[in-house]
């Protein structure tokens, strides 16, 4: 049988199954292999084998894959390697072309060799720290590896948890500051910390204390700073309008307050109706007072001011004694209080502040031999009743130290510690990264001496924020480290610069401008230095559009709080 024949015999074998065994060479004529060509090959391989070694067929066991199939394999990811990194092809050796180096082993499909990934963009502060994060937000949990990995390595947990909770907790999470919902800014008052330096001026002074809340509390909010004041021990309240008497007597509260500015006609009444006392600048307030107090019907309290060098309100100390004698006679007026005020308390020459004082205290001992002195007799604010203890008399008025503010430095020396009431904070709205020399801001103020790292604060001179911190080196914290304000204020926005940062800033992270974060604080007094301004104005300026927050809110009032008979 020829070729043509054996072929199509082992074809109709393989269909039927038959049991015809190559005994031979399976390509002679005349033999017929059972599964076809391929298997008479395969039976002839392992007969030629058998023979070789000596020994009997061995029997057939499980077929191992075929080598075409690892094969095919490697072919596979040969071309997968050629798709992740294509390159021309080389001719081999046998044709004239050069040798090919060896390449690294695969990696993964999608992800470039280790050593041939491309490093994360560093700007040059964090390229000048080894141990620095790459830039992006990336950055943090790359921090939080490196402390996990340190941890492991020396068994300090502790380490760990602390690296996880330094950037990732406190910028993430707004440093724990939580504003008011879809606020961008916002101003914190600290109640206990008005309760606290209320309490602390009070045992230093030795006397009662009026507390002063004019100008919504210098910015703080009347009501509430009023209502700490009165808990933490003052006696008094004092304000500079007839409008802000009523203010506080509409906010619930009935201690006694004292209008100490000056008042129209038309005023007059409304101090009547807030049952506030009056200021005597000159002889013709106290005809007003007595014609309000003919209207309702009831004498009103009144207290004399001496002007002894401010200019500004209050009777000559010549005719001070006169018109003190006459208001004492006047119907319907009711003396309760002699006072005048030290313009120069906080200057460096303390001559010119010792001499008003003598002056007054001659008129308070005339009046007292003349037995007209009255019960309240009061000099000192904030800075002269830690700077000159022979001016407190038998009361002290307080405004910006009872809000935690140092006017120079003399609580301090007094060794009084007064606590800062109020924080400023902003969220951030946006970041962006800027190349070196890219000028930023109105007027292109400020140029980027690096490649820089800007965040956007949604706060301006439109909230309060002054403008003159433009250029200035004000500061802003970011979780706890200061950040330079740079470029000019815009009225809704400022910018800082956060390249030292081991972690972008996100939209949402809490920016401080002042008070305290983590460890970083910032004084009020510090940034109204560096803006050209007094602490009082920087307060003051807080604009309406800026949030407020009050913080120890006490339900119930206690008893002081109700006017005293």
């Amino acid at each position: 049988m020829g070729q043509t024949a054996a072929r199509c015999a082992g074809r109709r074998g393989a269909r039927r199954g038959g049991a015809a065994r190559c005994r031979a060479n399976p390509l002679r004529p005349g033999r017929v292999a059972r599964g076809g060509l391929r298997g008479a090959l395969r039976a002839h391989g392992r007969r030629r084998g058998a023979a070789r070694r000596g020994g009997p067929l061995r029997p057939r066991g499980p077929r191992a894959p075929p080598r075409r199939a690892h094969l095919g394999g490697r072919r596979r990811r040969r071309a997968r390697r050629r798709r992740a990194s294509p390159r021309p092809r080389r001719a081999g050796l046998a044709h004239g072309g050069a040798h090919r180096p060896h390449r690294p082993p695969a990696a993964p499909r999608g992800r470039a060799p280790r050593r041939h990934r491309p490093r994360a963009r560093l700007l040059p502060a964090q390229r000048s720290r080894s141990a620095a994060p790459p830039a992006g937000d990336e950055g943090a949990d790359v921090t939080v590896r490196r402390a996990r990995r340190g941890a492991a390595a020396t068994g300090d947990a502790d380490e760990a948890r602390r690296a996880e909770g330094d950037f990732r907790a406190r910028l993430r999470e707004g440093a724990g500051f939580e504003g008011p919902p879809g606020a961008r800014a916002w101003a914190e008052l600290d109640l206990d910390a008005v309760r606290a330096n209320a309490r602390r001026i009070r045992r230093s002074a030795g006397v009662p204390l009026l507390a002063v809340v004019k100008a919504d509390g210098y910015g703080h909010g009347a009501p509430a700073v009023a209502r700490a004041a009165l808990e933490g021990g003052a006696s008094r309240l004092g304000v500079a309008t007839a409008a802000e008497a009523l203010a506080l007597r509409q906010a619930g509260l009935t201690a006694p307050v004292q209008v100490l500015g000056s008042f129209l006609d038309s005023e007059a009444d409304l101090i009547a109706q807030a049952e506030a006392s009056f200021t005597l600048h000159e002889e013709q307030d106290l005809r007003r007072v007595a014609a309000a107090a003919w209207r309702a019907g009831r004498a009103l309290p009144v207290h004399l001011k001496v002007d002894v060098g401010m200019g500004r309100h209050g009777v000559d100390p010549r005719s001070a004694a006169r018109l003190l004698a006459e208001a004492q006679r006047c119907p319907g007026v009711r003396v309760a209080g002699l006072m005048t005020h030290l313009p120069c308390a906080g200057a460096p020459d303390p001559a010119i502040s010792r001499e008003q004082i003598s002056a007054f205290a001659r008129l308070v001992a005339w009046a007292r031999r003349e037995g007209l002195c009255p019960p309240q007799v009061h000099a000192a604010a904030s800075a002269a009743l830690f700077r000159f203890p022979e001016a407190r008399f038998t009361q002290v008025r307080s405004g910006i130290a009872v809000l935690g503010l140092d006017p120079g430095g003399w609580a301090a020396r007094a060794d009084v510690h007064l606590r800062p009431a109020l924080s400023l904070r902003a969220r951030v709205m946006r970041t962006r990264v800027v190349a070196r020399g890219v000028a930023v801001g109105y007027g292109g103020r400020w140029t980027a001496r690096r490649p820089s790292r800007l965040a956007l604060l949604g706060i301006g001179y439109g909230d309060g924020l002054p403008y003159g911190l433009s250029g200035r080196g004000a500061h802003a914290l970011l979780a706890g480290r200061r950040c330079p304000i740079v470029g000019t204020v815009m009225m809704d926005y400022a910018l800082v610069d956060a390249s030292d940062l081991p972690r972008a800033p996100r939209p949402g992270d809490v920016a401080t401008l002042v008070g305290r974060d983590g460890e970083g604080r910032i004084l009020l007094e510090e940034q109204a230095r560096k803006a050209g301004l007094i602490p009082y104005a920087f307060a003051t300026g807080l604009g309406k559009r800026l949030q407020r927050v009050v913080r120890g809110m006490q339900l119930s009032p206690p008893a002081r709080v109700r006017r005293a008979a």
